[in-house]
């Protein structure tokens, strides 16, 4: 097992009934947006069971801390305070206020954008967040021919209004300052995470290479804009309490000693790295910066770690 294990957050015994569900809808500029929906007591009752599955499931996992390049395993969940992830805390404010205008599937953009739906499990003491993925298809709309199965589905009985169906699956759990990340891919779509990492990629970049000059920054910036994975490694690097201290010229002797495939030109008395763009060579300035690009005592081979653990020494 790689982390402890998991204490869910406490249940009261006496807990209100869900009264609303948000839907969270980014726009184009990724600006969120809270509506919602009343629920009846049988939906809301249904939402009630969902919330005490996941929070008794919470029970069989091992909590590991927040890291957006890992994935976590079967039986595991990530932990991490909400005010340390980007926009986490700030959707919850937003959730928190009212009131929400109305969810309505006739709003332009409202599908488009649509991301997740929230809904808050109540007690007399304390209230937790519960969000799960949506998209577009959630709606199927009276247009459709549409019935539903009856006699012990010998029949169908027609649907004549439109239908909203969303999974019965949590993927993140709030309370309070903390939070369960239950399936990461699907936190970072919540919380449009990707989209904020490219759009803060060119600010990233132009960080790196006031410590390590880029010839081609624009091209760099376009692949980190393009690819997710990498805009989230570059992020990683930079915001690492170890950027200021990073040995810049050590990393030019590595290229040199090693005689890694990076190529190195020279401008003004100094030294620049060339980002070569092809699928094999893209990857390796960042690797270098991340310190994933270690040498075997035991070959002397090199490699390019994806992930990494430290051993203990005696």
């Amino acid at each position: 097992m790689r982390g402890k294990r998991t204490r869910r957050p406490e249940q009261d015994e006496q807990r209100s009934t869900v009264s609303k569900i948000l839907f969270g809808i980014f726009n184009t500029d990724g600006v969120l947006r809270i509506n919602s929906l009343d629920v009846d007591i049988g939906f809301a009752r249904e939402l009630e069971s969902l919330a005490s599955e996941t929070l008794a499931a919470l029970d069989d996992l091992d909590e590991i801390p927040y890291d957006a390049s890992l994935r976590s395993l079967e039986g595991e969940c990530m932990h991490l305070q909400l005010d340390s992830a980007q926009g986490v805390s700030e959707t919850i404010q937003m959730m928190e206020g009212e009131p929400h205008p109305i969810f309505s599937i006739t709003s332009r953009g409202n599908l488009s954008g649509l991301r997740f739906y929230a809904f808050r499990f109540s007690g007399s003491n304390s209230h937790i967040w519960l969000f799960g993925r949506v998209g577009r298809t959630i709606v199927m709309k009276k247009s459709r021919l549409q019935g539903l199965l009856v006699n012990d589905g010998t029949k169908l009985k027609a649907v004549e209004t439109d239908l909203v169906q969303l999974n019965r699956r949590i993927d993140f759990v709030a309370k309070g300052p903390t939070g369960l990340i239950l399936h990461l891919q699907n936190f970072h779509y919540i919380f449009n995470f990707y989209e904020k990492l490219r759009r803060v990629a060119k600010k990233n970049a132009e960080i790196l290479s006031k410590k390590l000059p880029v010839k081609n920054l624009e091209e760099f910036i376009e692949a980190c804009q393009q690819q997710p994975a990498m805009a989230l490694k570059l992020h990683q690097i930079v915001t690492h309490e170890n950027w200021a201290s990073i040995p810049i010229e050590r990393l030019f002797q590595l290229i040199d000693e090693e005689n890694l495939p990076i190529e190195v030109v020279a401008k003004n008395g100094g030294r620049q790295l060339v980002f070569q763009s092809d699928p094999k060579h893209r990857w390796l300035i960042l690797r270098l910066l991340a310190d994933d690009i270690l040498k075997s005592p035991v070959s002397t081979r090199v490699f390019e770690a994806t992930s990494k653990k430290s051993i203990p020494t005696k």
